[in-house]
């Protein structure tokens, strides 16, 4: 999913710039959130019994994204939409296009990927093989 993620965006941000036109990013959590009004909760199913949360509330924009156990999500954070939570108000693909097209215009941050879960593979902790001449 690393890579995969890392090709996609570099994807999206080398066809922009071919184009001539800005690479716009946009969160799942963004999109779940489209159309909601007040405190609310944001949930992406993270598999393995974990689901990844993000808060938004009208005091603070947002909180940072978090990985919890499904069965750990505050009570006291809003309504939950997605993950456990209700539908969220549009289909995920309308949504990406709709704040797509409210952020176009504007100058801001190129999009990158969005990591909460550390990668699974890691280095090997064997010596690197002899290359023999």
């Amino acid at each position: 999913n690393f890579t995969g993620i890392r090709i996609a965006v570099s994807t999206a941000r080398g066809l922009a710039l071919g184009l001539g036109c800005p690479a716009v990013g946009v969160s799942g959590f963004e999109a779940l959130r489209l159309g909601q009004e007040g405190t609310c909760t944001c949930a992406i199913d993270a598999r393995r019994g974990e689901v990844y949360l993000q808060t938004y509330s009208p005091e603070q924009e947002m909180n940072l994204p978090q990985l919890l156990p499904t069965g750990e999500i505050p009570s006291d954070a809003g309504v939950l939409i997605g993950a456990g939570g209700q539908p969220p108000k549009y289909p995920q693909a309308i949504a990406i296009a709709r704040v797509t097209a409210q952020r176009y215009q504007k100058k801001g941050e190129k999009p990158a990927p969005l990591y909460i879960r550390s990668a699974d593979a890691a280095p090997s902790k064997d010596a690197a093989p002899l290359i023999l001449p």
